[in-house]
């Protein structure tokens, strides 16, 4: 897939890896350069009971104190930027770019606030910040640093449509 490192020695983060899955579904393909944190102590729990014991307890906000040295060929976030608040969403993006690698990429999801779901997924979790759109989301990434000429918006994307692709594999 388009979306997973083609080199299986590829050095991968997982930003709020929540309970790891994706991390195991990652691991079992044979990625084994895995690193992830989750702000709940309960998931990382979570995690290490799944073998993930790389798993650590860290805050999103605090990317640039997480292994400060290491840079990342992969770096994922599903699901976490709508609950930043929006005053720091550009410098969280920022960090994430200042911790891909050369050649790197870096795959985020969000609910898209422009589809016909929005209010659901606006309303449906007390904890959303804000939305994004596909418009904002790009506004965003070129303030963090990001080249327009490098993202990519995927706005029917989901992440059991993700999920499922990447089964098939």
């Amino acid at each position: 897939g388009p979306w997973l490192p083609r080199k299986k020695s590829s050095s991968i983060l997982d930003i709020g890896c929540g309970e790891g899955v994706f991390l195991a579904f990652l691991s079992e393909l044979g990625y084994g350069n895995l690193s992830g944190f989750d702000l709940s102590p309960e998931n990382v729990q979570i995690c290490h009971r799944r073998g993930l014991a790389f798993v650590q307890q860290h805050d999103a906000l605090r990317l640039d104190e997480f292994q400060r040295t290491t840079e990342y060929d992969m770096v994922y976030c599903f699901d976490l930027l709508e609950h930043l608040p929006k005053e720091r969403a550009v410098r969280f993006l920022h960090n994430v770019y200042l911790r891909i690698a050369k050649g790197g990429c870096a795959v985020f999801q969000t609910p898209n606030m422009g589809s016909i779901l929005a209010l659901f997924h606006r309303y449906h979790d007390l904890t959303h910040e804000y939305g994004v759109t596909e418009s904002s989301a790009v506004t965003l990434l070129m303030t963090a640093g990001f080249r327009e000429d490098c993202i990519e918006v995927r706005p029917s994307w989901n992440a059991t449509t993700w999920l499922g692709y990447l089964r098939e594999l």
